[in-house]
């Protein structure tokens, strides 16, 4: 093979590489499993069962309360939206925290004391910067939710937005989404048992 062929097909391999990382990059980044009938890869490309579970049920609650409330309160969504994609960022800013602690401690990750105690593990303020330091994702998304707390927190429309929620707490649409993620709890309470 001459001197061009050798460079052409080193540029081939190269392009090939390319694209078959950026493919596995995006995968997990995107945290997209290829078997479908498992919870998606983490970052570090590991998987717990139980959290992914929890995590998916708290996400649904959130964004079946979102959807409950919109059509009934379209006048509060800024209110609304904000809320939910808070919510929805500090569920994934746990799980982030928890696969963290998964690997660098994890005795911390408690399983035999019910769900309360395996989704509330202990966190501290050393453990957010280590992590910050290690996963510019989480890095990212720490940022989001620090904006977020601000367009949440101090939202002009918060006040109107609890008393109204206040009189929907006995509508059997928001009980029926309570019941759902109760149940899918129970189930998270199950996998922590075997």
């Amino acid at each position: 093979m001459n001197q061009k062929g050798i460079v052409n097909t080193t540029i081939l391999i190269v392009i090939l590489a390319i694209i078959i990382l950026g493919t596995g990059a995006y995968f997990i980044i995107n945290k997209k499993s290829i078997n479908n009938n498992q919870p998606p890869l983490n970052s570090m490309g590991v998987r717990d069962e139980a959290r992914e579970k929890y995590a998916d049920a708290q996400k649904k609650y959130q964004n079946d309360l979102y959807a409950l409330f919109l059509p009934k309160w379209p006048d509060l969504k800024p209110v609304i939206e904000v809320n939910r994609n808070l919510q929805v960022a500090l569920v994934d800013s746990s799980t982030m925290k928890f696969y963290y602690l998964l690997k660098h401690n994890p005795n911390g990750i408690v399983r035999n004391q019910g769900v309360s105690t395996f989704a509330n593990f202990d966190w501290t303020d050393e453990d957010t910067q280590m992590l910050r330091s290690a996963d510019l994702a989480f890095t990212a998304l720490d940022d989001r939710i620090k904006e977020l707390r601000i367009s949440n927190d101090g939202h002009s429309m918060w006040p109107e937005f609890r008393n109204r929620f206040k009189s929907i707490v006995n509508d059997k649409e928001y009980i029926s989404i309570t019941n759902s993620l109760d149940q899918s709890v129970a189930e998270v309470e199950q996998l922590l048992r075997k």
